[in-house]
């Protein structure tokens, strides 16, 4: 009985660690890895996923990383961040 408590309260840890990433939760690292790539993927030209005037482009002077900054304000960006735990072994891919 004590490893089926054991494990649902890893369950909860996972589970809770999930949905904080979920309410937007990332830490700096996380966040300048997801603009950064998001901008990277931008300027490569890749379309853009919020509708921008042609003005609104003009005031970000066309720059991919304050428009993936916008992005990301608006949750918009499709990348994803996948954390371990601290008990949990690195996914080998």
């Amino acid at each position: 009985m004590a490893t089926k408590a054991k494990n649902s309260s890893e369950d909860l840890q996972a589970e809770e660690i999930l949905l904080s990433m979920d309410d937007g939760k990332f830490t700096r690292y996380e966040k300048a890895r997801i603009i950064g790539s998001r901008a990277l993927q931008i300027a490569q030209g890749a379309p853009l996923l919020i509708k921008l005037t042609k003005k609104q482009l003009e005031e970000l002077k066309y720059n991919p990383i304050e428009i993936a900054k916008k992005e990301f304000a608006a949750g918009k960006v499709p990348i994803s961040v996948k954390r371990t735990l601290p008990h949990e072994k690195p996914a080998e891919e």
